[in-house]
Parts: structure tokens; sequence; C-alpha cells
């Protein structure tokens, strides 16, 4: 029989779950994916689960048993879960419950099971703050303005619920809006994702040949909170190795940033002539300013966020630079 692994990472194809197998290459960690026929499913050996379906998640888990579970499937983007709130509350509520059953369940035959499982909460659960001069932490009141966050605040609570009923060391990681690129240089955001997005248009007016190129936004005027996600990671394995106190911790870079200088900023890397306008039907002066702070984590587990803003944009624009080039080989 083969060894047990000691780490589970669900939802392994994406950004966070990809780029946290990278960190943790070496190590004796198992990746799971819905469909495991992807390029990066391949490239990295991930196992199909679907913790959607509780069958699945409980043999699994009892088969495993795996000493800690990062959680990083469901669905992450706000217009797929405002057009499909059926289908992403069970990708992004149910399916961390069945885990926390699996557990439940697994103790019948081994009592001692005793893992760490920390699954990805949003700062969309604050939402926008009621005085743009707040900063916000674990404790500020939650308005979620959109499904995403709405779902994302029902999951957590829910979470934390089940893990103080089964006694079960359960983490929610609120996550700050984060982008960059894994370290192998394979893996990043996909397109539906401003900065990404911004960065695809760039590429592909340079690969086009022309000497300039205009690029539209709707209103980018706000502040936002953007975390390295290689830094987001290291907040997640910090957290499994220390595990304090079960409950929700918020992983920001801890100093907000006008995302239209993050426009500017990856405009000034472009090889050509590039106009930024103004879409103005995409709305105008109806975003607020967000603030958050790290300081509950780094009290708890001594980490801190590295990589600047400008440094994870300036990544991103070089993948997509070398993924255009790419699909033309192709």
């Amino acid at each position: 029989m083969s060894e047990r692994p000691k780490v589970l990472v669900t939802g392994a194809s994406g950004l966070l779950g990809g780029t946290m197998m990278e960190h943790l290459a070496g190590e004796n960690v198992v990746g799971t994916t819905r469909n495991t026929e992807t390029e990066i499913a391949q490239r990295l050996g991930l196992k199909q689960l679907n913790t959607e379906n509780l069958e699945d998640t409980l043999r699994f888990i009892n088969d495993n048993l795996p000493e800690k579970i990062f959680h990083f499937s469901g669905m992450s983007k706000p217009r797929e879960v405002e057009n499909s709130p059926e289908t992403s509350r069970i990708a992004n509520v149910d399916s961390t419950q069945n885990l926390l059953a699996a557990i439940k369940n697994a103790r019948k035959l081994h009592p001692d099971y005793d893992p760490v499982v920390i699954v990805v909460g949003s700062v969309e659960q604050f939402g926008d703050p009621k005085n743009e001069n707040t900063i916000i932490n674990e404790k500020t009141e939650r308005n979620p303005v959109n499904a995403y966050g709405k779902q994302k605040e029902e999951m957590s609570k829910e979470f934390l619920r089940l893990a103080k009923e089964y006694d079960i060391r359960g983490y929610v990681m609120i996550q700050g809006q984060s982008t960059g690129v894994s370290p192998s240089g394979e893996i990043s955001q996909k397109e539906g994702f401003l900065i990404p997005s911004i960065a695809r248009q760039i590429a592909q007016l340079e690969l086009s040949g022309a000497r300039k190129g205009v690029i539209e936004t709707g209103d980018i005027s706000h502040k936002r909170d953007i975390v390295d996600i290689n830094d987001a990671i290291k907040a997640y394995i910090a957290l499994s190795k220390t595990t304090p106190a079960i409950g929700e911790y918020l992983v920001c870079s801890g100093r907000s940033i006008r995302l239209l200088d993050i426009l500017n900023f990856m405009i000034e890397m472009s090889t050509i002539e590039i106009t930024h306008q103004l879409d103005i039907s995409r709305g105008f002066g109806k975003a607020v300013d967000r603030s958050y702070t790290p300081n509950k984590i780094v009290k708890a587990t001594g980490w801190r966020p590295e990589t600047p803003p400008q440094k994870s944009s300036a990544d991103v624009l070089d993948f997509q630079r070398r993924e255009l080039k790419k699909d033309r080989v192709r």
C-alpha cells in the first residue's frame, strides 16, 4: 500500500491550488481536481475528486486521511456566481460542509484523526465600508454587495459552526485580491479578473505589430488591496503549521493602491504606445476605496507580505506575453 499523503490540496488546477502544489513540491502531497485531462492536471499529477459529491468526499478522506487540507475548489468569479447561484452555492458552500462531514465520518474508524482544514473566503464578505477611512479587520461589520460575497459569508459562518461542533481545527482565510504568477512561471489568473485582462490586452496589442493602441476600462480610480499569490500561499502554509485559535484570518498586503495606478504601471512597461480611455457605460464613481489589515495573521504566525503589487502585475504581463506567443506557435 502506498504512503498516505500528508497534505491534500483541492482545486489544484487553479491559481491558488496550483501555486500551492508548486510550493509544496517534494513533500507528501496530493492535489485534486474535477477534470484530470487538462494540461496543468497532467503536469502536476492531479487526482480526481469532486468535493461537491458527498460520497466521493467521504471515500477519499477515509482512504487517505490527510493531515492538512487546503480547500481551494470552488467558483471564484463573481459574475459566474451571479449567473448560476444554485450551482455555485454547491461549489462554494456545500463542498466545505462535505469535507467536514467526511472528517467526522473517518473518525468512526480512526478516532485520533485530527487534520487541519483551511478554506478560502473573500474580502467580498465585507463589501464596501460605510466609512471609506475604515481599516477593515476580521471583526468589521459585514456588508457583502454581491452574490459571491454573500455566498462566501454563508460558507464561512457555517464552516466555522460545524468545525466547532465536530471539534475540527478549521480556518477561513479571507482572501484579498490576489494576482501574480506561480514559481514555475506557468500558472496565473485567467481572464475575467482585472489585472490579467489588462495584461492580456497589452500583450495582444504588442504582438499585433501595431505601434500604438487603446485600452478601455470602466472606472478604476478606486483603491484595492492586492496581495501576491506567492505571499498568500506562504500565509496559508504558515497558518497550517502554527494552528492558532480557529476562526477567520485576513490575508492581504495591508497597503491599498489605485487600480488606475496598476494600469498605468503596466502601460509604462509596454513596448508600444498605449492610451487608456474610460468607458463610462460601465459605470463611474460607484466604487468605494477599501483598505484591510493583516495584523491578526501576522501576530498569529509571523507571516508578512513581501511582494509589491507592481512586481506582481509585471509578472502577470510577462506571463500573458508568453502565453500569447505559445498560442501563436500552436
